[in-house]
C-alpha cells in the first residue's frame, strides 16, 4: 500500500485502524497518521479523533513494534546456549491479545506447554495450535530442540477444524441465526480475504462469487425460523494469494445481533452435507452490530479453521469497522 504522507509503499500492517468516525480506508501509515493527528483530527478527512481512539492508535503502534512484527532489517541471529534444564519463560498470546508468561524447562514438549494452557484458557489441547515465528509447532519437540529463547512470543489459535489432517479441499461454511421475537429478520454474513498483503477482497448477498469462493445469498427457513447464508470455499481453487479469510455476521435493521437467537457457523464438507464436521456459537452479542465468527488460516502445516468471536460495530452498509477490528487480529499475527 503505498502511503499518502511519505509517499511509500508499506505493508498493510503498517497502516492504522481508524476510528468508527472516520469512513475511509487508512492512507497514511502509522508513522504519518500520528505525527498528523497531533491537533486531535484525521489528517485524511479532519474529523475529530477522540483522544482514546487516539491512544489507542499509539498503543497499537508501540506494540507493533515491541513484538517485531514489521522489523525492517532482520536481528542477528545469536547462538542459543541452552541446556535441557535452563528455565524459560514464554510468552503465550491467544487471538484477542491477552498473553500470560508461562514457565517451562527447555528441555520440555510443546504439549507439556499446551497442557498448562488448557487449564489457564480453558481450551482442549486438541484444539490448541501454537505458532512461533510462523511455524506451528509440533507437540513432540523440545524448546531445545526448536532453539526458542527466553522471552520468546507464542500465539495461540483455537481450532474449529483442521483440514491439514484431511482430504478434503471443498468446505461450507454455514453461518445462521434464530429469528428474533419480532419475526423474521436478516443477519448478512460476509467473508473477507486476505493475503500476506493485506486485505483482497470480500464476498456478501450482493457480491456473491470470487475464484473458489461462492456466497449463498439468503436463505430463510420459515417453518423453523431461522436464517442462513452459505459460503463455499474450495481449497484447489482459490487463489494462491489468499492465505486468510474471516467470516463475519452482522445486523441489517436491527441496532445488534442480540436480538437475534444463537448466532452460529456450522462447518460441513461439501461432498458430505449432512455430516457436520465442528459448530461453534456466540451466547452473549446484545451490544454488538457484528460479530467476527471464525477464520480458515493457511498455516505451515496446511489449511486450519479457527474461531475468533470477535465483536465489531459497522455492518453490510459500513465495513470499516470491521475491517479495523480485522486488522487488530491480524496484528497480533
Amino acid at each position: 500500500m503505498l502511503c499518502e504522507g511519505c509517499n511509500e509503499t508499506k505493508l498493510s500492517k503498517e497502516f492504522p485502524f481508524l476510528p468508527s468516525s472516520c469512513f475511509h480506508e487508512p492512507s497514511h501509515c502509522f508513522e504519518c497518521f500520528l505525527k498528523s493527528s497531533a491537533g486531535g483530527v484525521c489528517p485524511e478527512c479532519s474529523t475529530k479523533i477522540l483522544q482514546a481512539d487516539l491512544q489507542e492508535i499509539q498503543d497499537t503502534f508501540k506494540s507493533l513494534y515491541q513484538f517485531h512484527h514489521l522489523s525492517r532489517e532482520a536481528p542477528i541471529a545469536k547462538p542459543l546456549q541452552q541446556t535441557p534444564t535452563q528455565k524459560l519463560d514464554l510468552i503465550v498470546m491467544n487471538i484477542s491479545g491477552h498473553q500470560k508468561t508461562f514457565p517451562v524447562l527447555s528441555g520440555d514438549t510443546i504439549r507439556t506447554l499446551k497442557t498448562k494452557l488448557s487449564s489457564h484458557f480453558g481450551v482442549e489441547i486438541e484444539k490448541q495450535r501454537l505458532i512461533f515465528e510462523d511455524k506451528v509447532l509440533e507437540d513432540d519437540l523440545t524448546f531445545h530442540l526448536l532453539q526458542i529463547p527466553n522471552g520468546s512470543v507464542i500465539q495461540l489459535l483455537i481450532v474449529l477444524f483442521d483440514f491439514s489432517k484431511t482430504k478434503i479441499e471443498d468446505i461450507t461454511f454455514d453461518l445462521l441465526w434464530g429469528y428474533p421475537i419480532s419475526g423474521r429478520d436478516y443477519l448478512d454474513a460476509t467473508c473477507f480475504l486476505y493475503g500476506k498483503d493485506g486485505y483482497i477482497s470480500y464476498l456478501d448477498y450482493s457480491n456473491r462469487k470470487e475464484t473458489g469462493v461462492c456466497h449463498s445469498g439468503d436463505v430463510m427457513d420459515n417453518v423453523y425460523e431461522i436464517g442462513h447464508h452459505t459460503i463455499d470455499v474450495n481449497l484447489k481453487l482459490i487463489s494462491t494469494k489468499v492465505t486468510k479469510i474471516f467470516f463475519t455476521l452482522s445486523a441489517w435493521r436491527s441496532p445488534t445481533i442480540g436480538d437475534f437467537i444463537e448466532p452460529s457457523v456450522k462447518v460441513f464438507d461439501k461432498a458430505a452435507p449432512t455430516v457436520e464436521l465442528s459448530k461453534y456459537v456466540i451466547m452473549e452479542a446484545a451490544q454488538y452490530s457484528c460479530v467476527i465468527m471464525c477464520g480458515l488460516e493457511l498455516l505451515s502445516t496446511g489449511w486450519v479453521a479457527t474461531t475468533y468471536g470477535r465483536f465489531s460495530s459497522g455492518n453490510a452498509m459500513n465495513y470499516v469497522p470491521i475491517k479495523s477490528e480485522i486488522e487488530k487480529i491480524l496484528l497480533k499475527k
